[in-house]
């Protein structure tokens, strides 16, 4: 489903990524940890193809990205749900709103958007909020929001960098256990994250990057 191979970023004379070899298989939940500064963000960067490698290669369910054509990355990312730590909601839509904008833009009929944005918003329990506005939410409903956002598409990936960084412990467990059962469904979820409670309890697959370097790979790991 993903895969690295002997990727580095550089930037200047700062390596992001040294030497990166990563595989996640179809339908993983993969926890990226490592301090600030460590190349989580750059290597979610990747997947979206949102940058490319200075040296190596990205591969995304078979697709070598690195030499992708730019006209051919819209496709790609139409398989990948993407969730941050800011929400990024449009402040003047409604829910239902920025959840049907993503499909709008890739021409799915009304019919279609209505039963796809009803289906999320009942899989993140926020139907009865559908005509509010992000700023009559809470942080955990836009986040919720933003979680519904990314699986209208049906992905196959989710990507969440940071997602629970804004949120209260409480809160930041629910999240994450939405993105579970999301997971369960059989989408593949890669998460960047600090929150050592909620790795440690989970036991997931945890992949540490320190100073761009991948120095752990672990099944039913710990945060350290």
């Amino acid at each position: 489903m993903i895969r690295m191979i002997n990727v580095w970023k550089t930037f200047g004379e700062q390596h992001a990524l040294q030497d990166v070899n990563l595989h996640v298989q179809k339908g993983e939940f993969v926890f990226l940890v490592g301090p600030s500064g460590a190349g989580k963000t750059t290597l979610v960067r990747m997947v979206y193809r949102e940058d490319t490698p200075t040296q190596g290669r990205v591969i995304i369910g078979g697709q070598d990205t690195t030499r992708m054509h730019r006209k051919y990355i819209p496709l790609l990312r139409r398989n990948i749900g993407m969730v941050f730590q800011d929400f990024k909601l449009l402040p003047d839509k409604t829910v239902y709103e920025n959840i049907a904008f993503v499909l709008q833009v890739t021409g799915v009929s009304g019919r279609d958007i209505k039963r796809r944005v009803r289906n999320v918003l009942s899989l993140v329990s926020l139907s009865d909020k559908a005509d509010q506005r992000p700023d009559q939410l809470s942080g955990g409903e836009q986040q919720r929001v933003a979680v519904a956002r990314a699986m209208v598409r049906d992905p196959g990936i989710i990507l969440a960098d940071e997602p629970t960084g804004n949120l209260d412990p409480a809160t930041a467990r629910d999240i994450v256990g939405l993105l579970e059962e999301i997971n369960r469904l059989g989408c593949t979820v890669v998460m960047a994250t600090h929150a050592q409670p909620l790795v440690d309890t989970m036991r997931k697959r945890v992949v540490e990057l320190v100073e761009g370097c991948l120095i752990r790979d672990q099944e039913r790991g710990y945060y350290s």
